[in-house]
């Protein structure tokens, strides 16, 4: 039979060490009991270590209040291992010795709840939220003044924490009431990163201190991580510890640490350090300790939170003022100039985007541009920028719509490291005339308005979207815009958008709006009858890509000339 012995203590008395040298030792308030326990809390005969096969065993008896195992009720016969704690009503019966093992330490005295098995001189709990703000934890092994003292600490803890103040100002408070309540020699609090990481965000050492005893990769998984509260009695005799030069090196040896933990999890953890000499941390130490991180553990969450919700504001108000230089970058949404009239549209997915339109007024022709840049948002914002800058950089030497996509295709390209490009339909329409020029770069083809017979495309071959790789040609298409042939360019964020049922607008639609008997042959009829039958079409579904319309149309009498020169 391996040996075992027991250390006994009861709330508010001495405690003493009983040897199991039977098989079986029967604990109870029954006399002939073979260790008696004078508690109302306990049955004649409430529970029993038994040697069964070269290990011990520990068996509640049917006990009227139960037995726990390491805070846990013991509903079958469990083993036992070193460190293991067994709460019979207020009395605590701890496995200091199994075997040939003795647990370093066992002087103060705890309760705990054993996680991952026998880890020699240090202890980890599971801790519970609700227990972690202030309740009992059912062994009897916290009396009324150390109760009283928790709940006034956990009060003051609360008021000073309630005031507003930045995280390094929150974090350095929790470990001045830290130090102020368990009078340890340093102390340090660690913070989770969203990536998993965990890093020191506050500490407080003696000047002169050398090693780095609390970032214990072990104690970091255990508690930060895992969200279990560490009690390490003596890291020399614990074999986590032991070779830890980090730790042994400085002489710290008693370490308490607690999870900064709340209903969302692990956000952290606070870690106390002290000479065995100068302060051993206690049972009462790791629950006060527990208790004082989950209070601070609100205010941590709680300050997270409305540092995001002041970002996300900021962030927004920025977006917002992009988005509105963004439309002020913009030409004019209307042009008149001679015969023609051009009025555009353009509507952000988000704050920013990617799609663009523009024109220049050059001589008799008003050339124009509408453009689609690959993705969205303020990268694809950016990136659109850049596009009509070439465009207004380029129009006035190009000489033909292809020659324009070429030349603002080549400066694309070039440095285009995270490979962005942008399809383009650009041309030109004489307004004395309204013959017109288009060239294409993987843009969805123009729509032509034929009287009333219907509509068809005005194409020309289509090249590579601009930016992908330099020295491809774009290809030239000549048309006429006469009175009764409004012409239509537009992005894919308008033909390929979706409705509640997840069915695509399409390049059919669009032609029907601009044949409908909405729509007139003039621009700002046919652009409302197309964006009117697209919001009918789409209901409530949410805009999932940029729109950008721009319609081109010739009256039939000479008007004079206003806006849009260069």
């Amino acid at each position: 039979m391996i040996p075992l012995r027991l250390r006994v203590e009861s709330a508010g008395g001495e405690g003493y060490e009983v040897a199991c040298e039977r098989g079986t030792l029967v604990v109870g308030r029954a006399r002939d009991a073979d260790l008696f326990l004078a508690d109302t809390h306990v049955s004649r005969r409430h529970a029993q270590v038994v040697c069964r096969d070269d290990a011990w065993w520990a068996e509640d008896l049917g006990a009227r209040n139960g037995t726990f195992l390491n805070g846990q009720p013991l509903a079958a016969a469990t083993r036992l291992a070193l460190g293991d704690v067994l709460s019979i009503g207020r009395t605590s019966l701890r496995v200091v010795a199994l075997g040939e093992a003795r647990l370093s330490g066992w002087g103060e005295p705890m309760t705990t709840e054993a996680v991952g098995g026998d880890i020699g001189a240090t202890v980890l709990r599971r801790v519970e939220i609700d227990r972690a703000l202030g309740s009992d934890t059912g062994t009897g092994d916290i009396v009324a003044a150390d109760l009283t003292v928790r709940l006034r600490l956990l009060n003051e803890v609360h008021r000073a924490l309630a005031t507003t103040q930045s995280l390094d100002e929150l974090l350095r408070l929790i470990l001045d009431r830290a130090f102020a309540a368990f009078g340890p020699e340093e102390g340090a609090i660690f913070l989770c990163r969203p990536d998993g990481s965990v890093v020191r965000a506050a500490e407080r050492r003696p000047p002169g201190a050398a090693g780095d005893p609390m970032a214990s990769r072990s104690l970091l998984e255990e508690v930060a991580i895992k969200g279990a509260a560490a009690l390490v009695l003596d890291a020399s005799a614990d074999a986590r510890f032991a070779q830890a030069a980090s730790i042994v090196g400085t002489g710290l040896r008693s370490i308490v640490a607690a999870p900064l933990l709340d209903d969302r999890g692990s956000l952290g953890m606070i870690a106390l350090g002290s000479r065995l000499g100068a302060r051993r941390f206690s049972e009462q130490d790791l629950e006060l300790l527990t208790s004082l991180a989950s209070a601070a553990a609100l205010r941590v969450r709680n300050l997270a939170l409305a540092e995001e919700a002041a970002a996300r504001r900021l962030l927004e108000h920025e977006l917002a003022l992009a988005h509105d230089m963004q439309m002020a970058m913009l030409a004019p949404r209307a042009l008149r100039l001679r015969r023609l009239d051009l009025v555009a549209h353009l509507r952000p997915a988000r704050s920013v985007g990617g799609d663009f339109y523009d024109y220049v007024v050059v001589g008799d022709r008003v050339w124009f541009i509408v453009g689609d840049v690959a993705g969205k948002g303020v990268e694809a914002a950016l990136f659109m920028a850049v596009a009509r800058t070439l465009f207004r950089a380029h129009v006035h030497a190009a000489g033909s719509a292809a020659a324009l996509l070429a030349r603002m295709n080549d400066d694309l390209a070039r440095d285009n490291d995270r490979a962005m490009f942008v399809t383009a339909c650009a041309g030109w329409v004489d307004a004395a005339t309204g013959i017109g020029q288009v060239a294409n770069a993987g843009h969805p083809p123009p729509l032509r308005r034929c009287g009333d017979v219907g509509v068809d495309v005005v194409d020309s071959p289509r090249a590579m979207p601009l930016g992908v790789r330099a020295g491809q040609v774009a290809v030239d298409a000549d048309f006429v815009v006469a009175p009764d042939q409004p012409v239509v360019v537009f992005t894919d964020g308008v033909s390929e958008a979706s409705n509640a049922e997840g069915e695509r607008f399409g390049v059919a639609r669009v032609a029907a709006a601009m044949a409908g008997d909405l729509a007139a042959h003039d621009a700002t009829t046919t652009l409302g009858a197309v964006l009117g039958s697209l919001r009918a079409f789409k209901g409530t579904a949410p805009q999932d890509d940029d729109e950008a319309l721009l319609v081109i149309a010739v009256t039939p009498g000479e008007t004079a000339s206003s806006g849009g020169k260069s």
